[in-house]
């Protein structure tokens, strides 16, 4: 995992402990693939902008904090 992507990945962590959410439900939820979000988590890939949009609006932050 690259360490610029550390900052995200423990976002991702943290949306998806406050919501006691899966990575195949917070998938579901974004209406994208489950793979998609298992390489956010191993850091592999970040978000490109829609998703980082979705992100915000599903956990209810600002899309400067994502």
């Amino acid at each position: 995992m690259s360490k610029k992507y550390v900052p995200f990945v423990n976002f991702l962590k943290e949306v998806m402990r406050r919501r006691k959410r899966l990575p195949s439900q917070l998938a579901a939820d974004l209406g994208i693939s489950h793979a998609t979000v298992s390489r956010w988590l191993s850091g592999a890939d970040i978000p490109k902008t829609r998703s980082c949009v979705m992100l915000a609006e599903y956990s209810g932050v600002s899309l400067e904090r994502v």
